[in-house]
Protein backbone atom coordinates (compact mmCIF):
# COMPACT_ATOMS: atom_id res chain seq x y z
CA UNK A 1 0.00 0.00 0.00
CA UNK A 2 1.19 3.25 -1.26
CA UNK A 3 1.08 6.10 1.63
CA UNK A 4 0.69 9.17 1.22
CA UNK A 5 4.01 12.04 1.80
CA UNK A 6 3.83 13.64 4.75
CA UNK A 7 3.79 16.80 4.48
CA UNK A 8 5.32 19.31 7.35
CA UNK A 9 3.32 22.82 8.12
CA UNK A 10 5.82 26.07 8.25
CA UNK A 11 4.93 27.09 11.92
CA UNK A 12 6.20 30.51 12.62
CA UNK A 13 6.70 30.72 16.79
CA UNK A 14 5.62 33.78 18.04
CA UNK A 15 8.32 36.26 19.08
CA UNK A 16 9.53 36.00 22.93
CA UNK A 17 8.61 39.03 24.88
CA UNK A 18 5.59 40.42 26.62
CA UNK A 19 2.89 41.29 23.97
CA UNK A 20 -0.60 42.21 23.77
CA UNK A 21 -3.49 39.81 23.15
CA UNK A 22 -6.78 39.18 22.73
CA UNK A 23 -8.48 36.14 23.91
CA UNK A 24 -10.19 33.94 20.27
CA UNK A 25 -10.86 30.85 21.90
CA UNK A 26 -11.12 27.86 23.65
CA UNK A 27 -11.41 24.59 23.28
CA UNK A 28 -12.52 21.88 25.97
CA UNK A 29 -10.30 18.76 25.04
CA UNK A 30 -12.19 16.38 27.42
CA UNK A 31 -10.09 13.42 29.43
CA UNK A 32 -6.81 13.20 27.92
CA UNK A 33 -3.66 11.45 29.10
CA UNK A 34 -1.73 14.38 31.27
CA UNK A 35 1.02 13.64 34.05
CA UNK A 36 2.10 10.32 34.29
CA UNK A 37 -0.15 9.24 31.37
CA UNK A 38 -3.60 9.55 33.98
CA UNK A 39 -6.41 10.81 32.27
CA UNK A 40 -7.40 14.36 33.00
CA UNK A 41 -9.75 16.91 32.31
CA UNK A 42 -8.10 20.06 29.78
CA UNK A 43 -8.80 22.76 27.86
CA UNK A 44 -6.89 24.83 25.18
CA UNK A 45 -7.17 28.94 25.32
CA UNK A 46 -6.15 30.77 21.95
CA UNK A 47 -4.86 34.30 21.61
CA UNK A 48 -4.19 36.75 18.88
CA UNK A 49 -1.34 39.19 19.71
CA UNK A 50 -0.76 42.50 18.30
CA UNK A 51 2.16 41.39 16.17
CA UNK A 52 1.99 40.59 12.83
CA UNK A 53 3.73 37.46 11.15
CA UNK A 54 5.25 39.21 8.26
CA UNK A 55 5.74 35.45 6.68
CA UNK A 56 1.91 35.21 6.94
CA UNK A 57 0.07 38.72 7.14
CA UNK A 58 -1.97 37.82 9.80
CA UNK A 59 -1.41 37.90 13.82
CA UNK A 60 0.56 35.68 15.63
CA UNK A 61 -1.73 33.30 17.52
CA UNK A 62 -0.79 31.45 20.54
CA UNK A 63 -2.30 29.17 22.57
CA UNK A 64 -2.11 27.27 25.82
CA UNK A 65 -3.44 24.02 27.38
CA UNK A 66 -4.23 24.00 31.28
CA UNK A 67 -5.67 20.85 32.64
CA UNK A 68 -9.12 21.93 34.04
CA UNK A 69 -9.12 23.04 37.79
CA UNK A 70 -10.42 25.37 39.68
CA UNK A 71 -8.36 24.45 42.96
CA UNK A 72 -6.28 27.64 44.72
CA UNK A 73 -3.35 26.17 43.27
CA UNK A 74 -4.50 25.34 39.98
CA UNK A 75 -1.93 26.59 37.10
CA UNK A 76 -5.48 27.66 35.38
CA UNK A 77 -6.86 29.07 38.40
CA UNK A 78 -3.83 31.12 39.11
CA UNK A 79 -2.93 32.15 35.48
CA UNK A 80 -7.06 33.47 35.29
CA UNK A 81 -6.19 35.28 38.80
CA UNK A 82 -3.08 37.05 37.04
CA UNK A 83 -5.09 38.03 33.84
CA UNK A 84 -7.97 39.75 35.71
CA UNK A 85 -5.59 40.99 38.89
CA UNK A 86 -7.33 39.99 41.45
CA UNK A 87 -8.09 36.34 42.62
CA UNK A 88 -11.69 34.70 42.15
CA UNK A 89 -14.42 34.50 45.13
CA UNK A 90 -15.80 31.26 45.34
CA UNK A 91 -18.84 32.27 44.16
CA UNK A 92 -16.92 33.84 40.93
CA UNK A 93 -15.42 30.54 40.52
CA UNK A 94 -17.91 28.71 40.65
CA UNK A 95 -19.96 30.78 38.06
CA UNK A 96 -16.89 31.18 35.98
CA UNK A 97 -18.15 30.45 32.60
CA UNK A 98 -14.83 30.21 30.13
CA UNK A 99 -17.24 32.00 27.17
CA UNK A 100 -16.49 35.04 29.00
CA UNK A 101 -12.92 35.36 27.59
CA UNK A 102 -13.54 35.71 24.25
CA UNK A 103 -12.66 38.91 23.34
CA UNK A 104 -11.36 39.81 26.31
CA UNK A 105 -8.11 41.44 26.46
CA UNK A 106 -4.87 41.04 28.48
CA UNK A 107 -0.74 41.25 27.98
CA UNK A 108 0.77 37.42 27.35
CA UNK A 109 4.67 36.94 28.15
CA UNK A 110 5.98 34.91 25.46
CA UNK A 111 9.49 32.52 25.84
CA UNK A 112 10.60 29.75 23.35
CA UNK A 113 11.13 25.99 24.16
CA UNK A 114 13.52 24.35 21.76
CA UNK A 115 13.12 20.63 21.20
CA UNK A 116 15.83 18.02 21.10
CA UNK A 117 15.39 18.45 17.21
CA UNK A 118 15.82 22.12 17.09
CA UNK A 119 12.11 23.06 16.61
CA UNK A 120 11.42 26.34 18.58
CA UNK A 121 7.77 26.38 19.80
CA UNK A 122 6.15 29.43 21.23
CA UNK A 123 4.94 29.14 25.19
CA UNK A 124 2.59 31.35 26.97
CA UNK A 125 4.43 31.83 30.72
CA UNK A 126 1.90 34.38 32.12
CA UNK A 127 -0.87 36.78 31.11
CA UNK A 128 -1.23 40.10 32.78
CA UNK A 129 -4.50 42.80 32.39
CA UNK A 130 -3.42 45.56 29.62
CA UNK A 131 -3.01 48.76 31.29
CA UNK A 132 -5.25 51.71 31.37
CA UNK A 133 -3.15 53.28 28.62
CA UNK A 134 -3.48 50.59 26.23
CA UNK A 135 -6.28 50.70 23.64
CA UNK A 136 -8.02 47.09 23.01
CA UNK A 137 -7.80 45.17 20.26
CA UNK A 138 -10.51 42.17 18.24
CA UNK A 139 -10.15 39.19 17.12
CA UNK A 140 -9.30 39.17 13.52
CA UNK A 141 -12.20 38.72 11.27
CA UNK A 142 -11.06 35.79 9.87
CA UNK A 143 -10.80 33.48 12.68
CA UNK A 144 -13.46 30.80 12.86
CA UNK A 145 -13.99 29.40 16.38
CA UNK A 146 -13.20 25.67 16.59
CA UNK A 147 -16.88 24.94 17.18
CA UNK A 148 -17.69 26.78 14.52
CA UNK A 149 -15.13 25.26 11.92
CA UNK A 150 -16.80 22.37 9.20
CA UNK A 151 -16.55 18.76 10.55
CA UNK A 152 -16.57 20.31 14.31
CA UNK A 153 -18.56 17.26 16.07
CA UNK A 154 -19.88 17.88 19.57
CA UNK A 155 -18.17 15.42 22.06
CA UNK A 156 -19.36 14.26 25.41
CA UNK A 157 -19.36 16.40 28.58
CA UNK A 158 -16.49 15.38 30.42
Amino acid sequence: MVGFPKVEKKFDPAPEGLFQAVCVDYVDRGMIPGYQGKLQAKIDLFWELDKINENSGKPFRVMRRFTLSANEKSSLRKFLEAWRGKRFTDQEIAEFDFESLIGKNCQVQISHDIKPDGKVFDSIQAALPITDKMVAIRPSPDYVRFKDREGHTEKEPW
